[in-house]
C-alpha cells in the first residue's frame, strides 16, 4: 500500500531543486505531450485515462509510487508502445530528460508536492513570460493549417481568445 503525501494548500514552500513537483514538473509535460484531443484528456480518454490532473494521474492505475519499473506509463513510454491513430507515437519516446523526470518522480513516490518558485505574478509580460511558455509547451501541437483541436496558439489574438473562451489554459 503506497502512501501519498498531499500538501495542504496555502502551505508552499521553497522548492527544492532534488524534489519533482508535480505541477510545476510533470503535468506541463503530461498536458503538452499525452492530454490532447483525441489521446487521454477528458473527453477521450483512451484506454480509459484521463491524465490531466494529479487526482486523474493517480487513478488511471498507470503508475506505481515508489517503483518506476512497475507501472505502465513509464514503461510503455520508454519501449514506444504507445500509438495514437493506430501509428506509435514520439511524445516521450525520444525524450530522455522527460522520461528520466518521471521516473525520478515516481521513484520519490509520486507525490504531489507543492513549492513557491519565486514566480512573481505582479511583473510579467506576453513577450517576457507569456509567449515562451507557449512556444515551449503548446505550439507544437497548436499551429499551422491544422491546428490541435481546432486551438491556434501561434500568436497573441489565438491564446488570448483560447484563453478567454476557456478552451486553452497555461500552468
Amino acid at each position: 500500500m503506497a502512501v501519498v503525501v498531499v500538501e495542504p494548500v496555502g502551505q508552499s514552500q521553497s522548492c527544492d531543486s532534488d524534489s519533482v513537483y508535480f505541477n510545476l514538473q510533470v503535468l506541463p509535460m503530461l498536458i503538452s505531450n499525452c492530454s490532447m484531443s483525441g489521446c487521454h484528456d477528458a473527453a477521450s480518454h483512451q484506454e480509459g485515462i484521463v491524465l490531466t490532473s494529479y487526482q486523474t494521474v493517480m487513478n488511471s492505475g498507470i503508475i506505481v509510487p515508489g517503483d518506476p519499473n512497475d507501472g505502465d506509463f513509464v514503461r510503455r513510454r520508454s519501449l514506444k508502445q504507445i500509438r495514437i491513430n493506430n501509428a506509435p507515437t514520439t511524445c516521450f519516446s525520444s525524450d530522455k530528460p522527460a522520461i528520466q523526470l518521471l521516473q525520478t518522480w515516481i521513484s520519490q513516490g509520486a507525490l504531489d508536492l507543492n513549492c513557491d518558485n519565486g514566480c512573481d505574478t505582479l511583473n510579467f509580460t506576453w513577450s517576457a513570460t507569456i509567449k515562451p511558455l507557449i512556444q515551449a509547451k503548446c505550439k507544437g501541437c497548436h499551429q499551422g493549417s491544422s491546428p490541435g483541436g481546432g486551438v491556434d496558439l501561434s500568436n497573441y489574438a489565438g491564446v488570448s481568445g483560447a484563453a478567454f473562451d476557456g478552451s486553452c489554459w497555461v500552468l
